[in-house]
């Protein structure tokens, strides 16, 4: 059996910098807040599509920021850039302002966005446990940024007892601090010397994206192992906005909103943690098979009104798994990355992934304003086909059976 893997203060410093940007305060009644600001229901989902895009734009220019200046900066400055866009949602108005907002939200995340595992990945012994150790690793992170969630959410029951747009101010105010506070986090974390030194020195701009090219142009079990993470991608930038109608249509109390989104968060956080144990039951294909579609299946449950109670315990459970195999995707991934352009190829992932879920926003916009049920199953339909039609026939480094 593997043995579990040495915590480094890098690994410890950026679980930790994971939990504090997910204290978000008022993520569970967010749609609400923009409605008394104006905007319709198709505008707000337009406006998850903004940074989708912008994500897609920088994506590239920021993992090579990453890769040739250092990840710590990337992701530090990523994280400053997010705080300010949600410190800036108390002043914006106007459709056009939410837009600016979120183009700077979208930037952040593209600074964060392959640096901050790389950084990870990076401060993980080699060996021949180095592949279980990067899964529990992932896991740990997700597990942070879901219990950063559940504090948070869990708090937003007892903030909104009610959405009257008085009540955000405090919970905006603490979100952006959070992020300024993770930023600092991150900034204590030291950067392997050598990773950075060789990255610096020796790679140029262009190699960097002939690297990361290169490890997805020649590498097939790569390429199969991306295509399957884009296209069963569970769409969350979107469902944390259509979410919120799909309750009120059961009637479920405001109040209740954020402690769901709590419990969810919490379930998602043992899923995550445990996910690489969870495959050590079942065959490798159906173990992921199974997590991956796991979601499409609530999509479809959540397709129809229930009962209030119902209705909370199906998106709590769908919350819970709706990443649950994530951590084992980005493990295979990372294997078959080269380190010196790990977060320059891994914004080309991203960036892949960013770029469908943006194309794929504007039908599904388009569908929210005519049926909630329409929307949830054409989402699960879309998983379900993807999955099904792309399993892994072997895993990294493994040979064909």
């Amino acid at each position: 059996m593997p043995q579990p893997p040495r915590r480094s203060s890098t690994a410890l410093l950026l679980t930790l910098a994971a939990f504090v940007s997910n204290l978000h305060f008022y993520l569970p009644v967010f749609v609400f807040y923009i409605q008394q600001r104006g905007l319709t229901l198709s505008e707000i989902n337009t406006l998850q599509f903004v940074p989708l895009l912008t994500i897609a734009f920088f994506e590239l220019p920021t993992g090579v920021f990453g890769d040739r200046f250092g990840r710590r900066r990337s992701v530090a400055l990523g994280m400053i850039c997010i705080g300010f866009s949600e410190a800036c949602m108390l002043i914006a108005h106007a459709f056009w302002q939410f837009v600016l907002l979120q183009l700077v939200l979208g930037i952040g995340f593209a600074f964060i966005s392959g640096s901050m595992t790389a950084l990870l990945v990076d401060s993980i012994p080699l060996g021949d446990t180095h592949e279980a150790a990067v899964k529990q690793a992932l896991g740990r992170l997700g597990a942070a940024t879901r219990v950063g969630g559940v504090l948070s959410f869990a708090l937003a029951s007892a903030l909104f007892p009610d959405t009257h747009e008085w009540r955000y101010f405090w919970p905006i105010v603490a979100t952006a601090g959070a992020w300024f506070a993770s930023a600092a986090v991150v900034t204590l974390v030291r950067e392997s010397r050598q990773t950075l030194t060789k990255t610096v020195t020796r790679s140029t701009t262009l190699s960097l994206l002939r690297g990361g090219w290169r490890d997805l142009r020649h590498n097939p079990a790569l390429r199969r192992i991306v295509a399957l993470s884009v296209l069963s991608n569970p769409l969350d930038f979107y469902w944390i906005v259509i979410y919120q109608p799909v309750l009120a249509r059961s009637n479920v109390p405001p109040a209740w909103f954020g402690l769901a989104l709590a419990v969810g968060s919490l379930l998602a956080a043992v899923v995550e943690n445990n996910a690489e144990r969870i495959e050590r039951f079942l065959p490798r294909r159906s173990g992921l098979q199974l997590l991956l579609l796991l979601p499409a299946a609530l999509y479809v449950a959540l397709a129809l009104p229930h009962a209030p109670i119902v209705a909370v315990g199906l998106f709590v459970l769908h919350k819970g798994i709706l990443y649950a195999a994530a951590p084992l995707l980005g493990a295979y991934t990372h294997a078959e990355l080269n380190p010196e352009s790990r977060a320059t190829a891994l914004s080309m992932i991203s960036l892949l992934s960013t770029a469908y879920q943006a194309a794929i926003g504007l039908p599904l916009g388009l569908l929210v304003e005519r049926s909630l049920s329409a929307w949830c199953l054409a989402v699960a339909a879309i998983i379900a086909l993807s999955t099904l039609t792309l399993p892994l026939r072997k895993g990294p480094h493994e040979p064909d059976s």
